[in-house]
């Protein structure tokens, strides 16, 4: 028999450190006042995803960290779900954990904005016309509780717009004390 441990030593040592790093980084930038417990794995070879890490706020105390050393660049794509996954555990940690689609919705803006405002990840979403028709089929499961049959799938770039548009008048820190209205005005004025 043979087999492959995965990651190999001087992958997760790699990878440890990025995630070090970028915690290190995160926290000057937005304070968290629980600790964060990461755990940290190899993501499968054959994974079909493209980017070289993905992860998960699993909630304002733990996060997941998932990398592939194979796909070139996973360090810097590391980073960035790091930062993005901070965003939304600080985000938890401001909210009462409720379970509906559109406070995941913000959880997942609020990454995606932190990541934003920290990092070169500048993205510019040339016609925002092509998402209206995803706003307008998913807009209506916002008020619905989370579960195997309804889910916050909202693609990252609806995310993204609402987030631009909700930081337009309002201050990254403001985000947690959104309302659900707050989002359906936000989305039917950028994506109409």
């Amino acid at each position: 028999m043979s087999y492959t441990i995965r990651p190999e030593e001087h992958e997760l040592r790699k990878a440890r450190d990025t995630v070090e790093k970028m915690l290190e980084t995160c926290k000057y930038s937005l304070e968290k006042n629980k600790m964060l417990e990461v755990s940290l794995g190899a993501a499968p070879t054959d994974s079909a995803d493209e980017h070289g890490a993905h992860g998960l706020a699993i909630n304002d105390e733990a996060a997941q960290f998932y990398f592939n050393p194979e796909i070139d660049g996973w360090s810097e794509d590391l980073e960035k779900v790091i930062m993005k996954e901070y965003g939304k555990s600080w985000f938890y940690e401001k909210t009462e954990a409720s379970g509906l689609v559109w406070r995941e919705l913000l959880a997942d803006v609020t990454g995606l904005m932190f990541l934003k405002e920290n990092s070169d990840e500048q993205r510019y979403i040339e016609n925002p016309e092509d998402f209206s028709d995803e706003w307008e089929e998913k807009k209506d499961s916002l008020g619905k509780q989370i579960s195997l049959d309804v889910q916050e799938d909202f693609s990252w770039e609806v995310k993204y717009l609402i987030g631009e548009k909700l930081l337009e008048n309002r201050d990254f820190e403001d985000l947690p004390d959104l309302k659900k209205s707050d989002i359906e005005k936000a989305g039917t004025e950028v994506l109409r």
